[in-house]
This record gives C-alpha cells, structure tokens and sequence, in this order.
C-alpha cells in the first residue's frame, strides 16, 4: 500500500481559476481598453497647429510684380500690408502712395489670392516717355522737355504718377479686390523768367496729390500776374479724378482725367516759333480703384514763365467684410516720391 496522497483535484481547479483570469473577464477587460486608446491616437490630430507662412512681393522700374499664393484652410490669422506705388517728383514733390494694412477674414477652406504690386511714378530725368506705371490701374503721363540738361534728347520733366497695388480674391487681375492702395500724383515743374527789360516773373509748381483713405488732389501751379493751373483731382470710391482746370489770362492747357483705373495725364506748355521748347508741365494722375486727374499748366509768352499743377492721387479701397483694416498714415513718408508699390501677406 503507497503512502503517497493523492493531490486533491477539487483544489487543483479552484488554485487554478484564482492564477488565471476568466475568458469574460479578458473580453469585458479589452472593451474597455479599445476607447481609451482610440481616444490616444485621435488627441496629436486634434492638437495639431498651421505651418505659418509669409509671401511678399515689391514692383521695380523695370516691371510691375504679381503672383499668385494659396492660404491653406487650417490658417487661423492672415494679416496684410500694401502700399500703393509712389508718385514721380519734379520741381515739386511726388505724391504718396497709400498704405493699407489689417486681416483676411480665414473661411476654413483654402484661399487664392493674386497679389499685384504698383511701379513708383517716374521722375524728373526719366527716359521712360509716354511709358505709363504699371500695376493694378496705372500712373498717368507727365510732362516731358526736350534737350534735357543739354542731353540733346526728350526726357521726362514732370512727375508721373504712381500706380495703384492690390490683394484679389481669386487667381487672375481680374478677380474681385479685397484691398487696393492707391498711387500717388506726379509733381509738376515750373520756369522763372527775367523776361523783357529783366522783369522776373517767378512761377512756383505744384506737388503730386497723396494717396489715403482719401485721395488727395494735386496741388496747384501759380505764375505771378495771375496765371493758376489748377491740380488733378483725387479719385473717389465711385469715380476718377478729374483733369486739373487753369485759369487766368495766359496760355494754357487742361489736364486728363482718370480713366477707370488709370491716372490721367498732364502735359506740358511749349515755346518758340517750332513749339520745340518746354516752359512749364503737369504732373500725371495715379492709378487706383478708381485713377486720378492729371494737372493743368499755364503759360506767359511774352516773358517766358509757366508752371504746372500736380496730378490728383488714385483711390483706396478696403472690403471691411472679407478684410477688414485701415489707411495708416504713419507708413506715409516711406512711399512717396517714386517708391515702388508693395503687397505683403502672412498667415498662421
């Protein structure tokens, strides 16, 4: 007969169940892990931010600068500058071109926008004739002089006006704008004469309208003895500027109007029996969402003396739904005299 006890089998099973779990409880265990760990893996998406970015674009004498950029749908903020080209300066200053800065309301979708950066008006000494500004509406003519310094060649003599620079919703120029900034006025020049018996008659230019939340127009000419050419009008958000009107009893010469959104043109008042000789011009209008008017110039024969007017600026325009911002006017005295126009657009 053995001594050896056989193990208790009862014992065994119940040694067993406490060592490994139940198949319920493995299954009730993993249902409730499954959320947790979906819950895991959703959070670094949910958490996730917009790459920034930051596209600008400057004009130069040579051409106008436009391109096109995509706002991805993720971007939470996207702010703005333009700054509308510069208007050309002569015997008397350019006009500035405005400056618009503020925000693109985001969508949550992508966004194209065409950027278009104006030239700066060209100035005295150019040799760029009857070649106008380019950008989203461009500068109008100045008045030009022929034998310039002696070069023996037509030059520019009055400013032109600057073109206008802009932010469009969409893929080409002829998108809708969201933001444009106006181009300044072309400054006019002016010719002082002894005259017979060394009589002087002194003549005095006017500058180029500057561009804001409100065109300006360009500033009037005057010769003594009561000659007055009056200065391109400033552009409105519905219409163009008028041409500048002189008066008085000299000769004279009216300026253009704007043309949609193109600046009108001044011109110049010429001399001596070919009429090859320039004695006084007008500054050209700058382009915008509307353009402005170009000067006027008037013109005293006997004594040799003239002056003219500057050109009016072109308008601004900001839609204050989808872009909502302002003129800044302390951004002003770095976009006058020829300063090329600018678009600058970040995002995050």
């Amino acid at each position: 007969m053995s001594d050896v006890t056989e193990p208790n089998a009862s014992a065994s099973a119940s040694e067993g169940n406490q060592r490994l779990p139940r198949r319920r409880t493995v299954i009730k265990g993993a249902a409730w892990s499954v959320p947790i760990l979906a819950a895991a893996v959703a959070a670094p998406a949910h958490a996730s931010s917009c790459a920034p970015g930051e596209r600008q674009i400057t004009a130069t004498s040579d051409s106008y600068a436009w391109t096109t950029i995509e706002i991805p749908a993720c971007a939470r903020e996207i702010r703005y500058v333009v700054r509308g080209g510069g208007g050309g300066a002569s015997g008397a200053y350019g006009g500035f071109g405005a400056v618009a800065t503020g925000t693109i309301t985001p969508t949550g979708s992508s966004m194209t926008l065409y950027l278009i950066a104006g030239q700066g008006g060209w100035r005295r000494g150019s040799t760029k004739l009857d070649v106008r500004p380019r950008g989203y509406g461009d500068g109008g003519l100045g008045g030009d002089r022929y034998d310039f310094n002696g070069s023996g060649v037509w030059a520019v003599d009055a400013g032109y006006g600057g073109a206008g620079s802009a932010i469009l919703l969409g893929s080409t120029e002829a998108s809708p704008a969201l933001v444009v900034a106006g181009g300044g006025g072309g400054g006019a020049n002016s010719m002082n004469s002894g005259g017979d018996g060394g009589v002087l008659i002194k003549a005095f230019p006017g500058g180029g309208g500057h561009a804001g939340a409100t065109a300006e127009a360009g500033a009037a000419g005057t010769v003594e003895g009561g000659g007055f050419a009056g200065g391109g009008g400033g552009a409105t958000l519905s219409n163009v500027g008028a041409g500048g009107v002189p008066s008085g009893p000299y000769m004279n010469i009216v300026g253009y109007s704007g043309s949609g959104r193109n600046g009108g043109s001044g011109d110049e008042m010429r001399y001596g029996a070919s009429g090859g000789k320039t004695g006084a011009t007008s500054g050209g209008g700058g382009g915008g969402y509307f353009g402005g008017g170009g000067g006027s110039a008037v013109w005293y024969e006997d004594l040799h003396a003239g002056a003219g007017a500057g050109g009016g600026a072109g308008s601004s325009f900001i839609n204050q739904t989808a872009a909502p911002g302002t003129i800044d006017s302390s951004w002003l005295d770095n976009s006058g005299d020829g300063v090329p126009g600018m678009v600058s657009v970040s995002w995050r």
